[in-house]
Parts: C-alpha cells; sequence; structure tokens
C-alpha cells in the first residue's frame, strides 16, 4: 500500500472487522466427476482455437466413450490434491487492444488467456455445476457473472430509463 503496513495484517485486520456482515452463502456438494460429464463437455466443446498442450478441442470431442472415464478418474485425483499434467500448468496471454483505445495504456487492453483445451474442459463441467448455487446469491441490480447478464445490460437499461424519462 506503500505506507510501510504489512498487506498481510491488513486483510487480516478488514476481515476481523467486517467478517460478520459478510453473505455466507449455502455449501455445494459438487458431484464426483465422471465419464459422461467428460463426454458431455468435450462434445458440446465448440471452441475453434486449441489451447496449450497436445490436445486439441476436436480430438477431445473424438475420443471414445471409453477414454473418457480415465480423463474424468484424473480429474477427481486433481481435485483430491494431485498435480496437474505439466501440459495444464501454462497459459500464454495476448494483449488485444480496445476499440478506441490508446496504444501503451495497460487499462485499454483486454487479455486473452490462452490455456489447455483439458483444462477448460474440466472448468466448462465445474462452471456449469456451479451455475444454479451461484445464482442463489444473485444480488438485483448487479451485472454480469451469470448466464444471460452481461455489463451491456447496463447500457440498456441506463437507454430504456432515459427514453421513459422523456
Amino acid at each position: 500500500s506503500g505506507d510501510g503496513t504489512d498487506p498481510v495484517a491488513r486483510v487480516g485486520a478488514f476481515f476481523e472487522k467486517y467478517w460478520e456482515y459478510g453473505y455466507r452463502s449455502p455449501q455445494i456438494d459438487l458431484p464426483q466427476l465422471n465419464g459422461d460429464m467428460f463426454r458431455w463437455a468435450a462434445l458440446a466443446f465448440s471452441a475453434i482455437v486449441g489451447g496449450l498442450g497436445n490436445l486439441s478441442p476436436l480430438e477431445a470431442g473424438m475420443l471414445p466413450p471409453a477414454m473418457c472415464t480415465p480423463v474424468a478418474r484424473m480429474f477427481q485425483q486433481i481435485e483430491e490434491g494431485a498435480d496437474w499434467p505439466w501440459q495444464a500448468l501454462y497459459a500464454k496471454a495476448a494483449f488485444l487492444l480496445k476499440p478506441g483505445g490508446k496504444p501503451g495504456c495497460m487499462g485499454d487492453y483486454r487479455v486473452l488467456l490462452l490455456t489447455s483445451v483439458l483444462y477448460r474442459l474440466w472448468a466448462r463441467i465445474r462452471v456449469r455445476q456451479l451455475d444454479q448455487w451461484a445464482q442463489s446469491w444473485h444480488v438485483d441490480g448487479a451485472f454480469g457473472s451469470g448466464p444471460g447478464l452481461g455489463a451491456a445490460d447496463v447500457a440498456y437499461q441506463l437507454g430504456m430509463q432515459i427514453e421513459e424519462a422523456l
């Protein structure tokens, strides 16, 4: 923070002071991953661009059902503490200049993160399973962070309010 204080201590003090005011969502128990879940994610994978590693989206969708169970078992082991395969540990970032952005101004770039297809498949399964739970703590008036909720909705809502006021 520049004031010489320990950031870890500052975060701890913040939580000590405000913890009781935080939202507590109900716990969610995710089902164990299985071959059918992996197969669904692989077949629904519409990514055109491959990821890092040796597996392409097209190849993932072509895996025979008998190969999906061992991959799902690997995901289970990772969730229980095993290491990710080295191919899934790396990501590459591409910095894309926003329309009308000023080159060289970091705030005017969007970061596109390229990860492995394996990681994206695992994330697709788990995010889908977390959607309903996340909606249980959605706050009216919040935009983004859910299906059908995007930052553009703010502009549309504001435009409708202005139109109604005229």
